[in-house]
């Protein structure tokens, strides 16, 4: 996982076969070397987080490239109203389904799997967040 320049040096990184699941969180993925090839080579599923109020990482420019990319199952999760700075400090809105992204992939806790899975999943319903999946069902 890693934030703006560091999320998209996380999308970089899923091309790794050591890395087996990715977060990148309102990762900038235009210029500043990111090589978007790296966007259709991940290795495991990727939770793809963006803000609705990023004026930085712009998530039309930034995540929906990635999201469209992505040969791996992704879950792409926008928090309403946030800026490029959520993040800063303690994680903000991103630290708990974050932390729920890697407890179900890399420890099978399945108290975690709801977050993502199923037709009601948690933040499927929240009026906060927007998503779209692609290979998850």
């Amino acid at each position: 996982s890693g934030h703006s320049q560091g999320g998209g040096g996380s999308i970089m990184a899923g091309q790794d076969d050591r890395v087996k699941v990715t977060a990148p969180i309102q990762p900038y993925t235009i210029g500043l070397g990111h090589d978007s090839s790296s966007q259709r080579n991940q290795r495991g599923p990727m939770f793809l987080m963006s803000g609705g109020a990023d004026t930085i990482a712009i998530p039309y420019l930034n995540a929906q490239p990635v999201y469209t990319r992505a040969n791996v199952p992704i879950f792409w999760g926008e928090r309403r109203y946030v800026s490029h700075f959520e993040p800063v400090g303690d994680g903000g809105a991103y630290r708990g389904p974050t932390t729920a992204w890697f407890r179900y992939h890399l420890m099978d806790d399945e108290s975690a799997r709801g977050t993502f899975y199923g037709r009601f999943c948690g933040l499927c319903t929240s009026l906060l967040w927007s998503d779209q999946r692609k290979g998850i069902e």
